[in-house]
């Protein structure tokens, strides 16, 4: 029973630093909504060329504001907003912000010829420090634990 309550308490604390990201709403949107007849009536009418849909009542095209209409994700600001950095900057920041293996790191980096990621391997690395942190709370190890989770987040929003 103990450590049904420390799940939920960590499962909470993620879900309050997600709502603090202001993101929240987005993480309720799934695929598994989604009509697959309607996905395929669209790419089957994208035209990659222009980017607007072909429908029998005219072109249509899908702007920002129609994706933070449908996914309630606000848009306000640039939407990339950064500087560029070098290979080593970009090493250290998957290792010491989001606690990346340097190996790991380095094979990333290689697999995507730049300083960038795939979603598949920050899915990857999340869940491995989901795993650790509930490894270490059945060890009572909260040190640990927080280390792990400020992986997930930055210090701004815990």
């Amino acid at each position: 029973m103990k450590e049904l309550a420390k799940i939920v308490s960590d499962a909470q604390w993620f879900r309050d630093r997600v709502e603090a990201t202001g993101l929240a709403d987005l993480a309720k949107t799934g695929f598994e909504h989604l009509d697959p007849c309607l996905i395929s009536v669209f790419v089957e009418r994208w035209h990659t060329d222009t980017s607007p849909f072909d429908m029998h009542v005219g072109e249509i095209t899908v702007t920002l504001d129609d994706v933070s209409c449908l996914l309630h994700v606000p848009i306000n600001g640039r939407l990339l907003d950064h500087t560029l950095i070098s290979k080593d900057q970009a090493i250290d920041a998957l290792v010491n912000l989001l606690g990346a293996q340097l190996a790991d790191a380095l094979d990333e980096y290689e697999n995507t010829k730049g300083n960038h990621v795939m979603l598949t391997y920050l899915k990857r690395l999340f869940t491995n420090h989901l795993a650790h942190v509930a490894v270490l709370t059945s060890l009572g190890d909260e040190d640990s634990c927080e280390r792990y989770r400020r992986y997930a987040l930055p210090s701004k929003f815990t």
